[in-house]
């Protein structure tokens, strides 16, 4: 589905597969599932209130609208990540899209920007792996008369930092409880063809009880599972979904498969992505399309909000030991082999404490390539709390889950005509949380505690002893066996002397290391195979 469009002076065209309504005055078009009357309302607001509307949108959504007496362009992005939207200014003329590949010229590429992606799995808002391309935040809007101006509508640190909490847990417990069932039914209502995907875990069998317990028919359950039986969790999501008596479909991946879907990662990200389980997402989304799915419940966003994720048991930690041996030890070799010694003793800068992962990373990385500056994510400067839990999880809410986790499903779902719709990750859900007080979040080390106690009134509790995986793919299996030929190929002396980006010697160690490095070894084919497609066009 295909947003396109050009200012050039005074003269506005635009292409959209979406509804859109082009009359003497107005141009509008919105990314996303909609009605008409929902674009008649957005003019409507527009014309009486110009952008003063923007904080009433509906999540999920971006829009796009052009003023045709004033000549100004008015472009508004999602809140929390499900859309892209790339823009740049070429020969005086403003070009933007929701597709980077229709906007690239001479594909120049951002050389100085490949160590946030090595660094994060991902190239973070608002740069893109082309120079003078950009991306307009997730919380943004931008208009363009002349100039381009952004502003920041919807901020996660300024709702986070001033919140005021509710502490009173069994109120709380009801109040989450209810407003999941309200939002649920809302998201859901006069939706046909719709089903939920399932990992396995707390978050989305949270969605899958109470949108079974809210439907009137049998709903359509979604999971992905993995020959190798350390990476499948389908037998437990096969016990939870007889249990709600669902309509279940599950795929396993077979090895066989691995380098043919690995091969079409490029055909959904316009980016090197370095996430490895975007083979599972893909794979999920192409499994639904072939089920007839058009809309699809996920429990994107519960971990970020809930303290759900194994990184914050070791910012506990982290925390803990910072008061009880507060030491300036410095990283030894073995140290920095043991990534658990590395975050509880290593030489931490102060205002990085909720970046220890990348720090690490950053160290790993070494000469990979011709890293012509660090970039991090400073963000986390900006948020209020001295719990090094709450730092990370808004940290990773604004960043991992809105540029990675979230986008990651979003595309590969619209490649597949299919709306990803998130209920922990709508406005209302997000604020909510930030009224419960951590403690119920993170209780006595149980973490997502009051979200659990929530599912189990639907779901015994003894279903959930197993521990999540989520949508993880047997990467170094994999890289070891399926895919290694292919890994080789992209990674001869000749190729990376001709590409001109790696150190071949770095390239051949961490190859030949990959138990070790495996991570980097994943964004490093990645990015490969990207390159591949997208600069050399095989």
């Amino acid at each position: 589905m295909m947003i396109y469009g050009i200012i050039d002076n005074d003269k506005f065209n635009c292409y959209s597969d979406y509804k859109s309504i082009d009359n003497d005055d107005y141009y509008i078009t919105i990314d996303g599932y909609c009605d008409s009357n929902y674009l008649e309302c957005i003019l409507d607001e527009y014309k009486d209130k110009k952008c003063d509307f923007i904080d009433n949108i509906k999540d999920f959504i971006s829009i796009y609208l052009y003023d045709k007496k004033s000549k100004e362009l008015l472009i508004i992005n999602d809140r929390i990540g499900a859309k892209k939207i790339y823009y740049c200014i070429r020969d005086n003329k403003l070009l933007f899209s929701n597709s980077l590949n229709k906007i690239v010229d001479n594909k120049d590429i951002n050389i100085e920007i490949l160590s946030m992606y090595f660094r994060h799995h991902f190239i973070p808002e608002p740069y893109t792996i082309y120079k003078d391309i950009y991306k307009l935040e997730h919380g943004y809007y931008m208009t363009y008369k002349e100039d381009i101006n952004k502003v920041n509508y919807y901020n996660i640190f300024d709702k986070f930092n001033n919140r005021i909490t509710i502490d009173n847990y069994d109120e709380l417990e009801y109040e989450l409880n209810n407003k999941l069932n309200k939002i649920i039914k809302e998201l859901a209502d006069n939706k046909e063809n719709i089903g939920v995907y399932s990992s396995g875990g707390i978050d989305s069998n949270v969605v899958t009880s109470i949108f079974n317990k809210i439907s009137s028919n049998n709903i359509n359950t979604f999971s992905i599972g993995y020959e190798e039986k350390e990476f499948d969790e389908s037998s437990s999501s096969k016990i939870i979904k007889n249990y709600l008596n669902t309509n279940h479909h599950e795929y396993i991946i077979k090895k066989e498969e691995a380098l043919d879907i690995v091969k079409r990662i490029p055909d959904y990200y316009e980016e090197p992505f370095g996430d490895a389980s975007a083979v599972s997402t893909l794979r999920l989304n192409e499994y639904a399309k072939k089920n007839d799915i058009r809309f699809a419940l996920t429990g994107d966003g519960a971990d970020q909000i809930f303290c759900g994720a194994s990184i914050y048991d070791t910012y506990y930690k982290i925390q803990k030991a910072s008061i009880i041996n507060p030491l300036n030890i410095h990283l030894s070799n073995k140290l920095l082999k043991n990534k658990k010694l590395f975050y509880i003793f290593g030489n931490i800068p102060k205002k990085y404490k909720a970046q220890v992962d990348r720090i690490y990373k950053e160290r790993k990385i070494g000469n990979l390539f011709a890293d012509l500056g660090p970039k991090r994510f400073e963000d986390e400067l900006n948020i209020k709390t001295n719990n090094l839990q709450e730092k990370k999880m808004i940290l990773d809410l604004n960043t991992f889950q809105a540029q990675r986790v979230f986008p990651k499903m979003c595309i590969a779902a619209k490649k597949n005509n299919i709306n990803i719709i998130s209920p922990f990750l709508t406005h209302e859900m997000i604020e909510f949380s930030f009224s419960i007080p951590h403690k119920y979040k993170y209780h006595k080390r149980i973490k997502k505690y009051i979200l659990k106690n929530v599912l189990y009134k639907y779901v015994p509790k003894s279903f959930f002893n197993d521990k999540k995986r989520g949508f993880t793919i047997p990467t170094v299996i994999w890289l070891n066996t399926c895919l290694n030929d292919d890994l080789k190929r992209v990674s001869t002396k000749q190729f990376i002397k001709e590409q001109g980006i790696f150190n071949y010697n770095k390239i051949e160690y961490i190859i030949n290391n990959i138990e070790d490095n495996a991570n980097l070894v994943w964004d490093y084919y990645m990015f490969q195979i990207w390159y591949e497609k997208n600069i050399l066009n095989k």
